[in-house]
């Protein structure tokens, strides 16, 4: 009788599941379409925009080869007419104002060599300062930022250049190979703004953080030199 009776439900059960999918195919149907149709868009987008991303960072790349064929790392010996020289300053600029992730880090940064090879040294701390700011941040970050503050110093700018100094040694201790020569390089505008007090104090970071930088001997013969004039 017991078994009667559960066999009874599940044959009930069918029957009700049969009618509701019976009545509910329409919905199901356009329900299903949808699911499938963005699951399609899905996997079409992520393709345009993986292909996309590969000519970006193609096409990057090839700006910056071109970067090394005009001379810009030796400007002595550089054959480049300005007219030239312009027009490519301008298309990289042109590229890095309307790519985003890595192409447009990577075009900024190349803004900031030929810059800092012209000696042009606010355009190259505006150009640096743009590639540290994009997100997502990459290993080319605390690159910038030193070379933003290399930039600043140039224009006189000490303090400017002390503030994004300290913001590497407070975001990247660990990750920025360049680490101890920016930290470092922190003793000595500190030197230049006659703050010995903080000048020791970058020092001492880098001869406990790095002894076996080069880096750390430089720092402790500023220390003794400190202490000696103190």
């Amino acid at each position: 009788m017991k078994e009667k009776f559960e066999n009874r439900e599940k044959i009930d059960f069918t029957t009700r599941l049969a009618d509701f999918l019976q009545h509910k195919r329409r919905i199901i149907i356009i329900a299903g379409a949808v699911v499938i149709g963005a699951f399609i868009a899905g996997i079409s987008g992520y393709a345009i925009w993986e292909k996309t991303s590969g000519d970006n960072i193609q096409a990057v790349e090839e700006l910056y080869d071109r970067y090394f064929e005009m001379g810009f790392e030796n400007p002595a010996v550089n054959a480049v007419n300005e007219e030239e020289t312009s027009e490519y300053i301008a298309s990289v600029r042109e590229f890095a104002e309307k790519k985003s992730g890595y192409a447009a880090v990577r075009a900024w940064t190349i803004l900031g060599r030929v810059y800092q090879s012209r000696k042009e040294w606010p355009l190259a701390e505006e150009a640096w300062s743009r590639a540290a700011a994009l997100k997502p941040a990459s290993y080319l970050t605390p690159e910038s930022l030193f070379n933003a503050a290399s930039a600043a110093e140039e224009q006189g700018s000490v303090e400017r250049a002390i503030e994004i100094l300290k913001k590497i040694s407070g975001e990247y201790p660990d990750t920025f190979p360049g680490i101890a020569r920016s930290s470092f390089s922190l003793g000595r505008l500190y030197e230049k703004q006659e703050d010995t007090e903080a000048a020791l104090s970058a020092y001492q970071t880098v001869v406990e953080n790095w002894p076996s930088s080069p880096w750390a001997n430089l720092a402790n013969s500023r220390i003794i030199a400190l202490a000696i004039n103190r």
